[in-house]
């Protein structure tokens, strides 16, 4: 009798974790959780979405591989910060710079300041680069120890030098005519040259 009485037990847990599932698999499907009650459709309002707005005329066209800046709607760029770098004093190494190999800085020069420069997305860089395989912070050339210096800042896609692209640096000095590819071998190149 104790036998049937066990097999009688189990049937009957079963038997609610079955509709205990079966309730909760109902709720998740309709959207509230279980055990509790949808909200009062008197509550809920719904706005229509915004109409999309047609680019102006001339307007830039969206290119995915650009870097987004999203602002809130109050909102606004603050250039302070970059006028008062554009405003401080800056020494630069006789003879010692940066020369663009490809994309928009292709035939730039950058002359490397005493303090070094830094390469990447942000607006904070000395040399901003729009390619979306270069970190915000990517790279820094300067003088450690008398020497200039290229430093990767930890990028997500590495700072690559000359034919090794195999792997990334993290830091190296640099020699006359050394070729710097930004984010991989496909990435932003720079030859580095000291008259």
């Amino acid at each position: 009798m104790s036998l049937y009485l066990s097999l009688a037990l189990v049937a009957i847990v079963l038997i609610a974790a079955v509709a205990f599932w079966m309730r909760s698999r109902s709720s998740r499907q309709s959207g509230s959780p279980a055990g509790k009650k949808p909200a009062d459709s008197a509550s809920i309002t719904l706005k229509d979405p915004p109409a999309r707005q047609q680019p102006a005329a001339g307007a830039q066209q969206f290119d995915e591989d650009k870097t987004m800046v999203y602002l809130r709607p109050n909102q606004t760029l603050n250039p302070a910060a970059q006028r008062e770098r554009e405003e401080a004093p800056s020494l630069t190494l006789s003879g010692v710079h940066l020369e663009g190999l490809t994309g928009n800085q292709k035939g730039q020069r950058f002359p490397v300041a005493t303090t070094g420069i830094t390469i990447g997305r942000s607006s904070s860089c000395d040399i901003v680069l729009t390619d979306s395989c270069v970190s915000s912070r990517h790279a820094w050339i300067g003088l450690v120890d008398g020497k200039i210096t290229l430093r990767d800042l930890k990028s997500r896609n590495g700072t690559f030098l000359n034919a090794q692209l195999r792997s990334s640096i993290s830091e190296v000095q640099l020699r006359a005519g050394d070729t710097i590819f930004i984010g991989g071998h496909l990435g932003e190149q720079f030859r580095f040259e000291a008259d």
